[in-house]
């Protein structure tokens, strides 16, 4: 087993999940609870709920934020026991050929556990004022945005 390979794989497979909008190939990713951290809060994640909540929040993100690409890179994964890696990567977002804001550093702890690898925790390095980090850090659901959702479902 090579931690760089299972890292990389699961970074790429998030990221397409997210690209893609797909939930289901997203989930597959973490094992519940998932936890995690920003620069302003942390949070854990315990149910398929909250975790569709998590999700629906960043597709609604990429969309506000006119995000039309995000080029993922693994820097490192080591095998710090034997069924937990600790990987570090890079997301960079995109709206066309601009940059949009900051690469987001990501340092994740990934267990092995019921026979996959899923990621279980992760740090996020995200600047707080941005749309992603108000995703993560779960204020974007605002009157304003739950009012704009409901009229996109209804439409």
């Amino acid at each position: 087993m090579d931690p760089y390979l299972v890292a990389d794989t699961l970074v790429q497979r998030s990221g397409n999940a997210m690209s893609e909008a797909s939930f289901d190939a997203l989930r597959r990713c973490f094992h519940l609870p998932y936890k995690f951290s920003t620069f302003e809060k942390e949070r854990v994640i315990t149910s398929e709920e909250e975790f569709r909540t998590l999700f629906d929040d960043a597709v609604e993100t990429a969309q506000l934020d006119n995000i039309t690409a995000c080029i993922r890179t693994l820097d490192t994964a080591h095998l710090s026991e034997p069924d937990t890696i600790v990987a570090l990567h890079s997301s960079h977002y995109f709206s066309g050929s601009l940059r949009k804001g900051e690469p987001v550093n990501v340092l994740s702890t990934i267990t092995f556990e019921n026979n996959e690898w899923r990621v279980s925790v992760s740090s996020y390095a995200i600047h707080p004022a941005s749309l992603r980090a108000k995703a993560l850090n779960g204020h974007l659901r605002s009157q304003e945005n739950t009012n704009a959702r409901a009229a996109r479902v209804s439409n």
